[in-house]
């Protein structure tokens, strides 16, 4: 009998009363111990292989599809960037970046962890047939999402009218921070609603409605603003309006998911039970991993617009959007990735987690090279081109800020893999070291070099963090890479020297540079076609006689 097997009366259950009793409602998912017979495992490895490359071609289709959808909403969400730098003075783009990264401060705090803690136990819970506590995981994360932002936004009206002078002397900064705060509880539903379409959603529907339609509203919105020739206060308006439009549409279309998977009708008749001690006992001390995303973003620039000046926060504010291009391939991923690890672990296959982990990991560092060579190589000519003269000196924090993410996002899911296993004890320990790190080399550089310090406080945590959290997978299933996998990371580290060298020597025209970047880009794949198995993953380039030939793996 399976655990809906229970009586057609309203069940609604809270696990936190029972913890100390031992009472099992309180537990969380653990990997299930299946006898063979009921597995349905393959026969042979012949078909044990085909399976798995089957569910790693679904994974890598809809992940690149991800990206791709990623990759057109950061050209959107640059294309307005690049509108509000060029239209706003760099003290007016300093002070509404500062009241941006606050919002976006608050969404994190507000999510407590919730996004990433529902990709891990819903999963698990669906693996397990566990439908009761899987409806009663969403009601608990959307529910405390929305209060906690409800009482962020109340608390920062009150904190504005009682001592918002004290706080920001920028009278500019001080309106558009209330404004724009109002994004904080938006983003933070925006970012859970997302979660749940990565498990029960199809990668179109995030791409289209994640990637395209919420950056066109953004886009329309600024683009409307700016031509009207009206004041920041009003592109802030224009921001929240567009934000609260995308998550509508979000919010529409995973109801309808859940009302196919019949989750939302097991939520309006209240048969479910609440796993509330099982998520927060989860999510709260991983609420360290958080912090340093913040202190290496949002708070970054808080501390820019005291220690420095708002110059040196539009610099920073300005390229760090290029710099995040080196991250489009590996959040992309992150989506689809997370629900899968989770089922494998529930399934206790440590050799496919082992070999998606990696080949993961080498298809995120290959595919994210082209961004890497163009944000370090031509760093300088790229903030001139995008931004003008004014942000010449903002190109050596562009090329620190990019080794620093693509190092964050080459070596993969290091951090959502440790939290899959449950390595909640790791975590904390590195993001408290990583937080500490972060906070004294903030404080020595940025007094020193301003803009450039931020962006090397910022490089040397997320290296550094990225390490020790590496050093945690390998006594797990994870392990140590292949010596293929070593052979990728080698390739790229020499091709990314060699053209760093060539540009610093030659000086060469951007054009040209970048004609460099991407023939070194196409080198690179090719030189990995076998780790990469594009043609395995994707059948369809066998069409393409010259594609066929030269992707062409070693896999049969």
């Amino acid at each position: 009998m399976t655990r809906d097997a229970t009586p057609p009366r309203a069940t609604v259950r809270s696990d936190a009363a029972g913890e100390d009793a031992g009472d099992p409602d309180v537990e969380e998912p653990r990997a299930p111990v299946v006898p063979a017979a009921e597995t349905g495992l393959v026969a042979n490895a012949a078909t044990a292989e085909a399976a798995a490359i089957a569910d790693e071609a679904r994974h890598f289709r809809g992940s690149t599809l991800l990206a791709l959808g990623r990759f057109i909403g950061l050209a959107l969400d640059f294309a307005t960037q690049v509108l509000i730098v060029r239209a706003l003075a760099r003290t007016d783009y300093g002070a509404f970046a500062f009241a941006l990264s606050v919002s976006s401060l608050a969404a994190t705090v507000g999510l407590v962890g919730l996004d990433k803690t529902i990709s891990r136990f819903v999963p698990i819970y669906e693996q397990t047939g566990d439908q009761r506590r899987l409806a009663g995981s969403l009601v608990v994360a959307v529910s405390t999402v929305a209060f906690l932002g409800a009482a962020m936004l109340l608390a920062m009206i009150g904190l504005s009218s009682a001592a918002g002078a004290e706080l920001v002397e920028n009278e500019l900064a001080r309106r558009l921070l209330l404004i724009l705060f109002l994004l904080a509880p938006i983003s933070a539903l925006d970012s859970l609603l997302l979660s749940c379409f990565a498990i029960f959603g199809s990668a179109r529907s995030i791409a289209l409605r994640r990637h395209v339609v919420a950056p066109l509203l953004q886009l329309g919105a600024v683009a409307i603003v700016l031509i009207a020739d009206q004041p920041p206060e009003a592109l802030a308006i224009g921001y929240v309006v567009a934000g609260a439009l995308g998550v509508g549409l979000f919010a529409v279309r995973l109801l309808g998911l859940l009302r196919r998977n019949g989750i939302l009708d097991r939520i309006r008749r209240r048969d479910m039970i609440l796993p509330i001690g099982a998520l927060f006992r989860f999510s709260l001390p991983l609420l360290s991993s958080d912090v340093v995303f913040l202190l290496r973003t949002s708070a970054v620039v808080i501390l820019l617009q005291y220690l420095a000046t708002s110059s040196e926060v539009a610099a920073y504010g300005a390229v760090l959007p290029l710099a995040k291009q080196n991250l489009l391939v590996y959040q992309s991923f992150s989506f689809l990735f997370v629900p899968a690890a989770a089922r494998l672990f529930a399934r206790h296959e440590r050799e496919r987690l082992h070999d998606l982990y990696w080949r993961t990991s080498a298809w995120i560092a290959v595919a994210t090279f082209p961004a890497f060579a163009l944000t370090l190589s031509l760093a300088e000519p790229l903030t001139t081109l995008l931004f003008g003269p004014r942000y010449a000196d903002a190109g050596a924090v562009l090329g620190v800020l990019a080794v620093g993410h693509y190092v964050n996002a080459a070596l993969g899911f290091n951090a959502l893999t440790l939290r899959v296993q449950g390595a909640v004890r790791h975590i904390v320990a590195v993001d408290v070291l990583s937080a500490v790190v972060n906070v004294l080399a903030s404080l020595v550089l940025i007094g020193r070099f301003g803009a450039l310090g931020a962006a090397l406080a910022t490089t040397v945590t997320l290296i550094l963090q990225n390490i020790l959290y590496q050093a945690g997978l390998v006594r797990g299933p994870i392990g140590w890479p292949e010596r293929r996998t070593l052979g990728v990371y080698v390739q790229l580290g020499v091709v990314a020297a060699v053209l760093l060298a060539i540009q610093s020597i030659l000086a060469l025209p951007f054009i040209l540079g970048l004609v460099v970047a991407g023939a070194a880009s196409l080198l690179v794949v090719l030189l990995n076609r076998a780790t990469l198995r594009l043609d395995v993953y994707f059948p369809e380039l066998r069409k393409v006689p010259v594609l066929s030939r030269i992707l062409r793996s070693d896999v049969a």
